[in-house]
């Protein structure tokens, strides 16, 4: 007001109207065209004035009351305060200001806003569009505002019913472990593409769950209800693991009990797939459900990358669930990491929406309007996205310092601004029309609840049948367990048991004994595969792996596999040569009396025993270790069929203590008889005989004898060349004196190894003979009478013995009554709701036809 040329203009020349669209406000054709013709007007000790409209001053016009707080309200700020400072003082009001100075700047060709306007006129020019007037920009916003306030007064009681029903279903689902599918939303997306900010803004309030530095290592469920009458946020955990009940938390510890949830259940590092469940009703709520996956991993070596996959795959791939996919907008399309991604999830994108979040971030770097309309337009994008036609939203939530920490209107208020922001910016750009329906938070919000409602009125018909099949499932299996319980109280359980255990046991022998009774292709079993059933593959120093074992590929069940095993057994026992044995043992084993015969065989026969336990003992080991898989495995066979003989529940009952006391029987024959032919082999090599070596072969006599058509003469050879047999004269040891050298030790060693070779003839015959006598044949007489014994108890015990299952059956009882309560009273309401959905479509469509042409 005290500048001369700024008096000049107020009080002689008049305010210069704003020029058209077509021209710059700071660059009317007519001044610039008689502009050379006049001369630059010089004013002394005036400064530069920039224009209030030009980028670089801090005071442009303020473009809409509906502008967020930026360098143009601080113009309008700023004028307010010089206006109450200053009432004594005429100050013209800041538009004629701004309108006389555009008409002097426009006298001269040098102004810095004409040259400015002239050369993105010229880009406008060239890119075939131009920049809409301040005015058409607020009348744009304003109807966007109008459509945000529209979006937040609408009446959800609809939509909330039907939310209600579903929340009400999946509680009965989780209590009593039932499944049906209901439709779900699931947000996935990279780490830090702002899905937990999503969550927030789809609640309504922020809980502090992006600063709280644990990401999300769990899933997180969140159950929202849109509740008018709920001014503060009510936040609910449900039970799990640890947590026996519901625990109500304040919002401001919300991020703590999800930290301390994911410690005690993942620990510091780990990720785990149980999810937890927050239950949220609020005014500024959405009627949703979503899941909070964790977010992909980009880095190839984290060690939690492929797990996370996995569980997105788990959680994404039934087809009730809606996926939401989050990308950054600074990346670009050709980029995208969680694209292909959820592409493997949903091949066909038919569930999927693509969302690109912090889109402030991307919208910054807009210059032109061919620019955005190319981003928007997802021309990059891969080709399955356009064919598909897949709904894609531009978002920008409150962040940084500025955007966190704020009370639940101030978050609100927040989402308004940063909407409203990003539609202001892409209004002056004069992008496509068409692209409106993709931009903000509220426009997402908006077509999720719809597309949800959609969901839920779709699945109402379907789930409401599949309720009352499962009524009558239950109904079924109600009715069946109280018949059973009956007819356990009155059962007579004596004569039941004695008629099991003699089907039983007759089955047992003749399985043993050989019989086509059982399937072999369905109860038999390969010698491959009863090694891996076994858990005992490999036999201990076994050298011949490719030596042919009799009958190996055939399945097998009963006596014949048994025969199997001891055939299997000659062949590995035979196999088993005289362990490598130095020299140092040799002179230790004889000790003192070197020279002495009698300590030198004393010497030999104590090497042979010590590498015969070593041996053959681990083979006892193994040969009886799979003896009980087989005679287990048999049980299995005869108890399953005598299930399908036996329907009754009661019978089956008895079949399961007969199996379980059937095997008690089969581990202590088969430990003790192990046992005893441990010992017995211990002592049969403690008490070596040398005639086993000549055991170990025929002698020539025997080979020449006829067995078939013997002669007087040739019985008294035989009997005269057993009793006066000379010792094998490979046997004859000399006395020797002086040291041991290595050939000495050698001829001592061979003549243990050969006494081995007797040992190993004898063990495997006397083994393969008490396995028969001491085992197979006690098992088939005792198991009748040891059962018998087992279960010699009165009616009346009998019933207290498997009393425990019908209390069991009670209690299952009691549970399908509470499901089937649960699930009349759902029927009852999905009823009611499939009455009334026609009049709730209408209500929608009536209420979709109210909306601006916008919001269509």
């Amino acid at each position: 007001s005290h500048c001369p040329r700024f008096q000049h203009h107020y009080h002689h020349t008049p305010p210069q109207p704003y020029p058209t669209m077509s021209t710059s406000p700071f660059n009317s054709p007519t001044s610039s065209s008689t502009s050379h013709h006049k001369k630059k007007r010089k004013i002394p000790d005036t400064p530069h004035i920039i224009p209030p409209s030009h980028p670089q001053s801090k005071f442009r016009r303020l473009a809409s009351p509906l502008s967020t707080l930026d360098d143009e309200d601080l113009f309008a700020n700023h004028h307010r305060q010089n206006t109450d400072n200053t009432k004594q003082r005429m100050v013209p009001q800041p538009s004629a200001v701004l309108d006389e100075y555009s008409s002097e700047g426009s006298d001269s060709d040098d102004s810095v806003e004409c040259r400015l306007n002239k050369k993105q006129s010229h880009r406008d020019q060239q890119q075939g569009s131009s920049k809409p007037d301040q005015r058409q920009v607020d009348e744009e916003l304003k109807k966007e505002q109008h459509y945000v306030e529209e979006i937040e007064s609408k009446n959800r009681s609809q939509n909330r019913e039907l939310c209600d029903l579903f929340y009400d279903l999946q509680a009965i689902s989780n209590q009593h472990k039932i499944r049906i599918s209901y439709p779900e939303l699931v947000i996935i997306g990279g780490q830090s593409d702002g899905k937990s900010s999503l969550s927030e803004a789809l609640c309504g309030f922020q809980f502090n769950l992006v600063d709280s530095n644990i990401g999300t290592r769990r899933p997180v469920i969140i159950q929202m209800r849109n509740d008018p009458s709920q001014l503060t946020p009510k936040c609910t955990f449900l039970k799990e693991d640890g947590y026996k009940s519901e625990q109500e938390v304040p919002v401001e510890k919300i991020a703590d009990e999800i930290r301390k949830r994911t410690q005690d259940y993942c620990g510091d590092i780990s990720i785990r797939s149980r999810p937890i469940v927050i239950r949220i009703s609020f005014k500024n709520a959405s009627n949703l459900t979503v899941y909070d996956l964790p977010g992909f991993r980009n880095n190839p070596d984290d060690p939690h990358g492929e797990y996370i996959k996995q569980l997105a795959y788990k959680i994404c791939k039934p087809k009730n669930r809606i996926l939401i996919c989050l990308e950054q907008s600074t990346v670009e399309y050709a980029n995208s990491q969680s694209r292909p991604l959820v592409q493997e999830f949903d091949s066909q994108l038919t569930r999927t929406i693509f969302v690109q979040t912090k889109f402030d971030n991307r919208r910054k770097q807009f210059t032109t309007k061919a620019e955005a309309d190319k981003y928007l337009r997802a021309e990059d994008a891969s080709e399955a996205f356009h064919q598909k036609q897949v709904p894609i939203f531009f978002i920008s939530l409150p962040a940084g310092v500025d955007g966190r920490n704020l009370a639940a209107e101030e978050f609100n208020r927040a989402l308004k601004e940063v909407h409203l922001k990003d539609v202001k910016n892409l209004l002056k750009l004069n992008v496509d029309p068409a692209h409106k329906d993709k931009i903000g938070f509220f426009r997402l919000r908006n077509f999720l609840e719809n597309r949800l409602t959609l969901e839920y009125r779709k699945s109402v018909d379907p789930i409401s049948r599949k309720i009352v099949s499962l009524i009558d499932k239950k109904q079924k299996q109600a009715n069946h367990l109280s018949e059973t319980i009956q007819n356990l109280d009155k059962q007579d359980f004596r004569d039941v048991l004695d008629d099991i255990i003699s089907d039983f046991h007759r089955k047992i022998n003749t399985a043993i004994s050989g019989t086509t009774m059982f399937d072999p292709q369905l109860c038999g079993m390969t010698l491959e595969e009863e090694k891996q059933k076994s858990g005992s593959t490999d036999w201990p120093n076994f050298v011949l792996e490719e030596y042919p074992i009799r009958n190996s590929s055939f399945k097998l069940y009963g006596g014949s596999q048994v025969e199997r095993l001891l055939s299997e057994f000659a062949v590995i026992a035979h196999s088993q040569e005289f362990p490598a044995t130095s020299s140092d043992e040799v002179v230790a084993s004889l000790g003192l009396s070197c020279a002495s015969p009698s300590n030198v065989y004393r010497a030999i026969s104590d090497l042979a025993q010590k590498k015969c336990v070593k041996t053959f003992a681990p083979l006892i080991h193994v040969l009886f270790h799979r003896s009980r898989f087989i005679l287990k495995h048999l049980i299995r066979v005869v108890v399953h069929y005598l299930e399908d003989e036996r329907q009754h529940r009661t019978d089956r009952l008895m079949l399961a203590h007969v199996r379980k006391s059937a095997d008690t029987f089969i581990d202590d024959i088969v430990r003790q008889v192990e046992d005893d032919t441990l010992k017995d082999f211990e002592t049969t090599t403690q008490n070596v005989d040398w005639n086993m070596i000549m055991s170990a072969k025929p002698s020539e006599q025997d080979m020449e004898y006829d067995l078939l058509n013997p002669s007087p003469e040739d019985t008294l050879k035989r009997v005269q060349g057993i009793v006066t047999r000379e010792q094998d004269p490979n046997l004859k040891l000399e006395l020797f004196s002086g040291d041991l050298t290595d050939e000495r030790c050698r001829e001592l060693k061979l003549v243990a190894a050969r006494l081995f070779a007797g040992l190993r003839f004898n063990f495997v015959k006397n083994t393969q003979s008490r396995y028969r006598n001491f085992f197979l044949q006690p098992l088939l007489r005792r198991m009748d009478s040891h059962l018998r014994k087992e279960f010699k108890m009165s009616n009346e015990e009998l019933k207290e013995m498997i009393g425990i299952r019908i209390v069991e059956f009670k209690e299952k009882h009691e549970e399908l009554q509470g499901q089937l309560r649960g699930l009349l009273q759902q029927r009852e309401r999905f009823q009611r709701a499939c009455d009334s959905i026609s009049n709730i479509g209408n209500g929608m469509m009536d209420h979709t036809d109210c909306n601006s042409e916008d919001s269509q």
